[in-house]
């Protein structure tokens, strides 16, 4: 299994992140008063300057109060409870004008979005997003629907969001308590293995491996949940409860009431136990 690390600001990690930003805001070769023009040409960043605060900026970003609670309950039910609004958001440029990024996000339910520009400052404050000079992969973003929001939220900038979260949460090997020699190979990539001998979960007809995926929308839900099969696709997919306190995952039905729009746990199907635990 892959180590999963929180992000080290060792010293040299230091002095690469300074050395760029010193390039940034330094290689235009204008004076303090320059970077502040508002119009022409010095308004924005040379060519050179932008590729390398893309290059800081653009990728997947997660609110670090919530990661961090994610990380030590291993639970997105209980992380939630640290999100106010904004949970994850993501920066990618745009072909329409160099001088601008797009940024969308959500809470995990609901969206937002907006433009970023990249108006050449010294302080590395775009559109609100200030980049920091001293972390590495972090940034601090105020709540977009607060509109006079003074307090900035940290955000950290993760490589491959959805294999993270996967090995954080579920990503191993399981043995079916009751039939060890059955085993469920959850994949960081997100696919299921093994279901062939698990008859009680959907799909268990299907030797080939099942995508899952782990589900961080808590809306309405009192439960950590799991979805098993392709949630676009027209084979199907089917939602399970599950419980990984411990070494244990104990996976569970869903029983849904037309009169109230919480999720009930149904009953337990499989308790498996991590296999080298």
């Amino acid at each position: 299994m892959h180590k999963i690390t929180v992000t080290i600001w060792q010293v040299s990690i230091y002095i690469v992140l300074t050395t760029t930003l010193f390039v940034i805001i330094g290689c235009n070769g204008k004076s303090r008063n320059d970077t502040q023009t508002s119009s022409g040409d010095n308004k924005w960043y040379s060519p050179a300057a932008r590729d390398s605060l893309c290059e800081l900026m653009v990728g997947q970003w997660i609110n670090k109060e919530y990661l961090d609670e994610l990380i030590a309950t291993r639970s997105p039910l209980k992380a939630s409870d640290k999100l106010r609004n904004l949970g994850e958001f993501t920066i990618e440029r745009l072909d329409t004008n160099p001088n601008e990024l797009g940024w969308k996000g959500s809470d995990f339910h609901c969206g937002d979005g907006g433009i970023i520009e990249l108006v050449r400052n010294d302080s590395l404050v775009f559109s609100n997003m200030r980049l920091a000079t001293d972390k590495k992969n972090t940034l601090y973003f105020p709540d977009p629907d607060i509109e006079y929001a003074e307090e900035s939220k940290e955000f950290v900038r993760l490589d491959n969001f959805t294999g993270y979260i996967n090995e954080l949460i579920l990503a191993g090997t399981y043995s079916d308590v009751d039939a060890p020699e059955n085993k469920l190979v959850f994949s960081p990539e997100g696919t299921v293995h093994g279901l062939n001998n698990f008859n009680k979960i959907d799909f268990a007809g299907k030797k080939n491996d099942m995508p899952y995926e782990v589900i961080l929308d808590c809306f309405l839900s009192l439960f950590d949940q799991l979805c098993i099969g392709d949630y676009c696709s027209k084979s199907g997919h089917s939602f399970y409860i599950y419980d990984n306190s411990d070494h244990n995952l104990e996976i569970y039905s869903i029983t849904y009431n037309d009169n109230d729009p919480w999720d009930v746990k149904g009953v337990l199907l499989y308790k498996l136990r991590r296999v080298g635990s």
